[in-house]
C-alpha cells in the first residue's frame, strides 16, 4: 500500500519545493523523475504557494490563493456594470443604472405559456404567514400548520369526550379483588344494578365505558 502522496510541483517551484523537501526529517524523496513522495501527515501542514499549480496523485492541485485572486474586487477605474446592455436602432444603447430588464419577446415564450400576474414575488421574497416556531405540522396526509395554544378544538372545562382517554388524567377503576388491580374503584358499582358495560375478560363490569376500557389496560394489558 503507497502511504506517500505523489505530487508534482509547477515547473517554477520546483527548486523551491525541493528545498522545502531536503529541509524535513527526514528527507522527503522522489518517486520519479517529477514526482515527490509526501506523508500525509506533512501534506497537511506544506507552505500553500509550493502546492500552487501543482499536480497532486494526478489531479491539478486547487489552491485558494488562486480562488481569491480570481475573484478580486476590481480595482480604480475599471468599467462598472451599470444595467442590461439592450440593442436599439442605432446600436446599444445607455445603460441606465436602475433600469428594469426589458420585455422578453412573445415567440420565446411556449404555446401553453401562461404569463404572472403583476404583482408576482418570487418565493424569497414572499412576506411570511406564519411562525416557524409557533406552528406544528401534521405528521401524516398534507402539510396542516396549527398555531401553538389554539384552543378552539378543547372542551370547556377539561372534560374528556365520550370513550377518550388521556394518559395521567383517567383514574383507575380497579377494585382489591382482583390481583395485580389495585387503586380507585370509582367507576366500580356494587351489587347487581347497574352493570351495564361487562369486561369480558373477568366478572367486573362498569357504569362507563371509559372505566370498562381503563380496567382491561391495567388489568388484562388490552
Amino acid at each position: 500500500m503507497n502511504d506517500f502522496i505523489r505530487i508534482r510541483p509547477a515547473a517554477r517551484r520546483r527548486v523551491p519545493f525541493a528545498r522545502w523537501a531536503v529541509s524535513q526529517n527526514p528527507k522527503i524523496r522522489t518517486v520519479s523523475q517529477s514526482e515527490f513522495g509526501v506523508p500525509p501527515v506533512l501534506f497537511v501542514d506544506m507552505p500553500e504557494d509550493l502546492l500552487r499549480g501543482s499536480l497532486v496523485d494526478g489531479r491539478p492541485y486547487v489552491s485558494p490563493l488562486d480562488q481569491e485572486e480570481e475573484t478580486e474586487a476590481a480595482g480604480p477605474g475599471a468599467p462598472e456594470l451599470l444595467g442590461v446592455a439592450t440593442r436599439g436602432p442605432d446600436g446599444f444603447l445607455e445603460a441606465v443604472p436602475g433600469q428594469p430588464l426589458p420585455e422578453v419577446p412573445a415567440h420565446i415564450y411556449g404555446p401553453d405559456a401562461v404569463p404572472l400576474p403583476a404583482d408576482f414575488a418570487p418565493l424569497e421574497d414572499a412576506p411570511e404567514t406564519y411562525e416557524l416556531s409557533g406552528v406544528l405540522v401534521g405528521e401524516t396526509g398534507p402539510e396542516t400548520y396549527v398555531p401553538l395554544g389554539d384552543t378552539s378544538g378543547d372542551t370547556p372545562g377539561g372534560a374528556l369526550a365520550q370513550g377518550g382517554d388521556t394518559a395521567g388524567e383517567t383514574p383507575a377503576v380497579t377494585s382489591e379483588d382482583t390481583p395485580g388491580d389495585t387503586g380507585d374503584t370509582a367507576g366500580d358499582t356494587s351489587g347487581g344494578t347497574g352493570r351495564s358495560f361487562p369486561c369480558g375478560a373477568c366478572p367486573r363490569a362498569f357504569k362507563s365505558e371509559r372505566g370498562r376500557d381503563s380496567h382491561r389496560r391495567q388489568v388484562h394489558g388490552r
